[in-house]
């Protein structure tokens, strides 16, 4: 019997009251021990996860799971070059603080549930086709990339999809329809209650 696969429904809309949101030096000041506000909830299948970091310039999600996995949601009907731009970033710094253990064992599992978005800034695409050529050498063991059934997003990340292939060379590259497959080809489980390896649990 076929898994049953977490629908790509929109992330969940909290009271206003809750999101207590600094999208400035406030946000990079707070105390790893306060807890991240957000005006979302995180969808299928990360619905129940605890939330480690949260950015609202970037418009969704973050995690560090073991075994040694960064994955993405994007909660932002369209996505930004600035939601890319801070995606890479949080990567970066993740990756610094993960090399050590993870450079040996072939780099991250990278997983960016991206089903939400409907359309994207044509700089997006751009962007991302250029940082194929300019990740860290070796810090990225697989990349699965979960988009929706939109004909224009998946032609687009197919495309995509090919140059960071290319660029990675041996690293396996996977367009799904849903994260369940790499969750579960990993034995991925929800993550503690935490920050991000190198950042503070905030909304930045």
């Amino acid at each position: 019997m076929q898994a049953m696969l977490s629908e790509p429904k929109e992330c969940s809309l909290l009271p206003m009251e809750f999101a207590g949101i600094s999208r400035g030096p406030a946000a990079e000041a707070r105390s790893t021990e306060e807890p991240a506000a957000s005006p979302w909830q995180p969808a299928a299948p990360f619905n129940k996860w605890p939330v480690q970091f949260v950015s609202i310039d970037a418009g969704g999600f973050t995690w560090y799971a073991p075994p040694g996995v960064f994955i993405t949601q994007s909660c932002m009907q369209r996505a930004t070059l600035q939601a890319a731009k801070i995606v890479r970033r949080t990567f970066d710094i993740v990756w610094q603080h993960t090399k050590a253990e993870m450079a040996p064992k072939g780099g991250l599992v990278v997983i960016h549930d991206w089903r939400i978005p409907q359309t994207f800034d044509r700089e997006v695409a751009r962007y991302w086709m250029q940082q194929s050529t300019l990740m860290p050498p070796g810090s990225i063991r697989a990349l699965y990339l979960a988009v929706n059934t939109n004909p224009l997003l998946r032609m687009a990340g197919h495309a995509a999809l090919f140059l960071w292939t290319e660029a990675m060379g041996q690293s396996p590259v996977y367009l799904v329809s849903s994260p369940d497959v790499a969750l579960r080809k990993y034995d991925v489980r929800a993550p503690a209650p935490s920050g991000l390896p190198g950042l503070p649990r905030r909304t930045a």
